[in-house]
């Protein structure tokens, strides 16, 4: 009886694994679960209108880009970048002063004939991006530039999707299944996505482990089905790692300042900022092991460090963006998700996370905020762009 047991079990998982992988082959890698929100509007159901002659992007609100032609004119090259407040809008800049222009501006420069249009809007996740760049296709584009990864678990937070989740076992599984087409054909037939609606009644909790896990695996499985969707439809991609300020802290509310030493918060008003004082790096390195989730704890810790000439101290500061509880910035997970989904597809990855490293001290100059760039933010990002670009607008 056991063998028999054995073997039906055997014979179920090869079954189990030929339909999951013809409808991989067929289908491609399934779509994240994970809902998008602000892609979209009752009253105006397309990212884009035509007409005249023109396309006319209206998903972005305010300082659209301008109407382009739906095919680019004779020996121009046509580059869409797609991302959230970060490429379009975040900075409270003009457009021309964005790294999608400034990389323009430079393919010319190097005497490119290439228009690079800015598809970029605030709150876009990667659900969004994907479906973005799916209907975008329509429009005789040589290359897309994807530099995202600041929104999947801010707006899993925001919304309180994967509330559910209770336990990183529990998230184990539901990752394992996402993961399976067999599972995502199952999961259509039984109820459609609903678009995340706002939490009631102020902010959410923080998220748990579990909810961040999930969160980080969605964004994954969205950025690789826009590569496979793109490379079907023979448009090469270009991925981007994203950054963030490290070397400030500003919140809106202190999350445990019983654990800190007396004087390192300041502000009101809704508005507090932490400051790592020298006499107190002593007593800071040692936070962390008294208040393990504590992220200001080890944020603190990372800038006594850094200032002890230990670079270890990145680390640090590392770990508390990817505690943080009002999770706004792309996490550890998130940056792993892109170089993942790079090597998998093939498609080239622009490490600018890592190449902004050793300006760790220098987030003044590059962001206005925790990830909003700078005009100078937005020049090094087309700088970090630029060779990559250069190499796969050059491939036939």
């Amino acid at each position: 009886m056991l063998g028999r047991a054995v073997l039906g079990l055997g014979v179920a998982l090869v079954l189990f694994g030929a339909v999951e992988a013809g409808l991989r082959a067929a289908w491609g890698p399934p779509v994240s679960p994970t809902t998008y929100h602000e892609l979209f509007h009752r009253d105006r159901p397309h990212w884009a209108e035509q007409g005249d002659g023109l396309v006319r992007p209206v998903f972005q609100d305010k300082d659209e880009v301008a109407p382009f032609a739906p095919a680019p004119a004779d020996g121009v090259r046509r580059v869409l970048v797609f991302g959230e407040s970060s490429v379009r809008g975040g900075s409270g800049l003009p457009p021309e002063q964005e790294f999608p222009a400034r990389l323009q501006a430079q393919l010319r420069a190097a005497g490119q004939d290439v228009e690079v249009i800015n598809l970029g809007r605030p709150g876009l996740d990667s659900g969004g991006i994907r479906v973005l760049a799916f209907e975008a296709a329509a429009f005789h584009p040589d290359l897309y530039v994807v530099y995202a990864g600041h929104n999947d678990i801010g707006n899993a937070y925001m919304f309180e999707r994967f509330h559910d989740v209770e336990s990183v076992a529990g998230a184990k599984v539901r990752i394992l299944l996402d993961h399976l087409q067999l599972y995502a054909a199952m999961r259509q037939l039984v109820k459609s996505p609903l678009l995340g609606t706002a939490a009631p009644g102020g902010a959410p909790p923080p998220m748990s482990a579990a909810q961040r896990m999930v969160a980080a695996s969605g964004f994954q499985q969205n950025l690789a089905r826009l590569v496979f969707e793109a490379q079907e439809a023979h448009i090469p991609v270009v991925l981007a790692t994203v950054i963030s300020r490290l070397d400030a802290w500003t919140t809106g509310q202190p999350v445990c300042p019983g654990a800190l030493p007396p004087g390192t918060w300041s502000g009101e008003g809704g508005r507090w900022s932490l400051h790592a004082r020298p006499g107190d790096d002593a007593a800071l390195l040692l936070a962390p092991d008294a208040a393990p989730d504590c992220p200001e704890a080890w944020f603190l810790r990372g800038q006594a460090r850094l200032r002890a000439g230990d670079e270890g101290g990145l680390a640090d500061l590392e770990h508390a963006r990817d505690i943080d509880v009002i999770p706004l910035r792309a996490s550890t997970a998130v940056e792993d998700a892109i170089r993942a989904v790079g090597a998998a597809t093939g498609a080239p990855v622009v490490d600018i996370e890592s190449l902004a490293r050793p300006r760790v001290r220098d987030g003044g100059r590059l962001f206005v905020d925790n990830l909003h760039l700078t005009a100078d933010g937005h020049a090094f990002v087309a700088d970090a762009l630029l060779p990559e670009v250069e190499r796969a607008l050059a491939r036939p």
